[in-house]
Parts: structure tokens; sequence; C-alpha cells
């Protein structure tokens, strides 16, 4: 079960213990609370490495790869994944621990760096392992055909 602080007033544990939850000041800002813009990029960029999922960038170079093999030798896994991980990551992709930090650009830049920086990542690794995938793949047919008299 998943409640808002705000809607909280008392905790008590298991233990016996109790915790009084207070409520934050109305008239606070909601986020930064006192943070320098750096340090608000930098918490961008800590919150994409933990929570940002690069969905798609690995699978989608990878099957670009594997597909172009026979006939551009693997470039359209290069251009795929080029265009990949240049976009940056749209607002609904962008997973963080509340919402309200979205409002803050500084967050949004630091966090939107890591995630492109992640989905790099993630496209060289499809693109390698789609070009990997293709050298074993023309190899073994190689094989096959030497193996049944194809010289």
């Amino acid at each position: 079960m998943h409640l808002l602080a705000t809607d909280v007033f008392l905790i008590r544990y298991s233990n016996g213990t109790k915790e009084i939850v207070s409520q934050p000041d109305a008239t606070a800002p909601a986020i930064g609370l006192g943070r320098t813009p750096q340090q608000m990029s930098d918490l961008g960029r800590e919150d994409a490495g933990k929570y940002f999922k690069a969905r798609g960038a690995f699978w989608g170079t990878f099957g670009a790869t594997v597909v172009s093999i026979p006939a551009t030798y693997g470039l359209g896994g290069i251009v795929a994944g080029t265009v990949i991980a240049a976009t940056p990551p749209k607002p609904h992709n962008m997973i963080v621990p509340d919402q309200a930090l979205l409002a803050d650009t500084d967050y949004v830049s630091g966090y939107q760096k890591q995630a492109q920086r992640k989905k790099l990542g993630k496209a060289a690794g499809g693109l390698g392992l789609g070009l990997a995938t293709g050298v074993v793949v023309v190899y073994t047919l190689v094989m096959i055909a030497f193996s049944n008299g194809g010289h």
C-alpha cells in the first residue's frame, strides 16, 4: 500500500515505536529545497542512472544491424543506433522518484544527458552483438556451403 506523505500523520511500527510524519510547509517550494542548479542537475543525472530504462535501444539497434548485414554490412545498425542514441528521452519515459522534479529545468537537463548516455551505451551494445551475430551466421553459412562440396 502506498500513501502520500502529506496524507500520513503517524506511523506505528510493529515493534511498538511511533513516528510522527511532519507536514511539509505549504509555502516552501515543492522542489529544489535550497539546492543549487548544479545540484539539481547532478540529482537528475543520478536519478537517470538509477531509474531510466533505455527500452528498445539495444534490441532496436541489434535488429537493424542483423537485418542490414546482407545488404549494407550492418550500416543500418549504425544509422539506427545513432538515431536512437541522439533522440532525447520523452518526458513520459522519464522514470523519476517524484514527478514534481520534472518541473525543474536543471534536473530535467541533467536527467536527459545521463539518459542519452545510457541509450548510447545500449545502442553500442546492440550494434556490437548484431555485428558479431552477423559474422557468426555468415561464417556458419560459408562453412556449411564448403562442407556440402560447394567450393
